[in-house]
């Protein structure tokens, strides 16, 4: 669930695991074509496969900002309602998959922001307690910036008090959250910016300083474990990131912001250098608001994203075995290169692949 322009689609692909036959991956190859009729090879219609539904959500008044994960207790949705007061409510899709358990609030306050691109992170502990991260304004008066809050839920029910990475509440925008499980140890991602200047997503950075990828531990207890560590010093400010776990690797897929103002897609973690996906050569001096997506199938990750470069718009996705070096990758948007992916990893180690 994703909010949508008024006029845009949501279409998808799938594409086939690697490991396929020969045959089989023939096939695939002309079961999709673009818009001019190469095909593409690897690619399939989304409509071949079985079980995609639509559900009923819990509340669709005053609702918005969705964000959607699979944790030990089921499917759980978190999102935003404004019904007078400002809200982040969470809820569990039943056992029977047709119905919600009954939603909780998770905070409530003037200060949460609602924002269609910066939505609620799910996370969970080894332990099985869930952790939800949302943006909040620093103070009553916007102007002085947002930042990241975190909760985690207790033992008896409710959630505890929230926190913020580092106690750092300051800077224009900190936000995107994401959370990746690699062994026994919550990765918390986010876009931090406590060191920008500025007026924030409308500044695109220009107002001075920069935006960083930052990354925290969190314990069983849904607390930060030790201080947060700079994956990337320098990245776009307001696309949001793409998040997985290959191996052992926790990584996450964002937008990079070089000196010279080429903003691509990288993939950095904690141990992990920032590595470029593609070398597109987009160059743009604000931020398109439309970032990547991961998705980690059987032993290869998979990076979707949208790109402007050379004033065409268009989307790919590449996959890796290893994070040091991504294949080659296609072109997927059927000459409706809206951006906004996503990813969903399948069974059979290919790829679900929506997009607008």
């Amino acid at each position: 669930m994703r909010p949508a322009h008024p006029h845009s689609v949501l279409l998808a692909l799938s594409l086939l695991a690697a490991c396929r036959g020969q045959q089989e991956r023939e096939q695939a190859d002309t079961a999709v074509a673009s818009s001019d009729g190469t095909a593409l090879p690897g690619l399939r219609s989304a409509a071949s496969l079985p079980g995609l539904r639509p559900f009923a959500l819990p509340e669709s008044v005053g609702a918005s900002s969705p964000a959607l994960a699979r944790s030990s207790e089921g499917v759980v949705l978190a999102w935003m309602r404004d019904l007078g007061e400002p809200s982040v409510v969470v809820a569990t899709l039943a056992e029977d998959g047709e119905q919600w358990l009954e939603s909780q609030v998770v905070s409530a306050g003037a200060r949460i922001l609602i924002n269609w691109a910066d939505v609620p992170a799910i996370g969970e502990t080894a332990s099985g307690r869930l952790v939800i991260a949302w943006p909040e304004h620093h103070g009553d008066d916007p102007v002085a910036g947002y930042g990241l809050r975190v909760v985690a839920a207790t033992d008896v029910g409710g959630f505890a008090p929230p926190w913020s990475p580092d106690d750092v509440r300051r800077g224009p925008e900190s936000g995107f959250a994401a959370f990746a499980m690699s062994g026994d140890a919550l990765q918390l991602i986010w876009l931090d910016g406590r060191d920008l200047h500025g007026g924030g997503h409308g500044d695109h950075g220009s107002g001075g300083g920069t935006m960083a990828l930052r990354s925290v531990a969190i314990d069983d207890e849904g607390r930060q474990q030790g201080p947060s560590q700079i994956l990337d010093a320098r990245t776009c400010e307001c696309c949001k990131l793409g998040v997985g776990v290959l191996g052992t690797q926790a990584f996450a897929a964002y937008r990079d912001r070089s000196e010279a103002e080429v903003r691509d897609i990288f993939v950095a973690g904690p141990g992990l250098s920032p590595t470029p996906v593609a070398a597109d050569g987009w160059t743009i001096t604000g931020c398109p608001v439309n970032g990547p997506a991961v998705a980690v199938a059987g032993e290869q990750a998979f990076v979707a994203w949208y790109t402007g470069a050379n004033d065409a718009s268009a989307t790919w996705i590449a996959r890796a075995r290893t994070l040091d070096g991504f294949a080659a990758p296609p072109r997927f948007d059927l000459g409706l290169p809206g951006g906004r992916v996503d990813l969903l990893p399948l069974a059979d180690g290919g790829a679900l692949i929506p997009w607008l």
